[in-house]
């Protein structure tokens, strides 16, 4: 995976993660993720 942009350092350790696992997105869609971070946004991401 390669990711570009603001802090992507907070996601690509989670998708790399994700990947390796064969972790399916609808899982990482219903997580809770901190606040403040970039990682919160994958919530919004997958319910497009």
């Amino acid at each position: 995976a390669t990711l570009l942009g603001a802090q992507s350092q907070e996601y690509i350790n989670l998708i790399k993660m994700a990947i390796d696992n064969h972790i399916p997105y609808t899982y990482l869609k219903n997580q809770i993720f901190t606040h403040p971070s970039m990682a919160e946004n994958l919530n919004d991401v997958f319910n497009i």
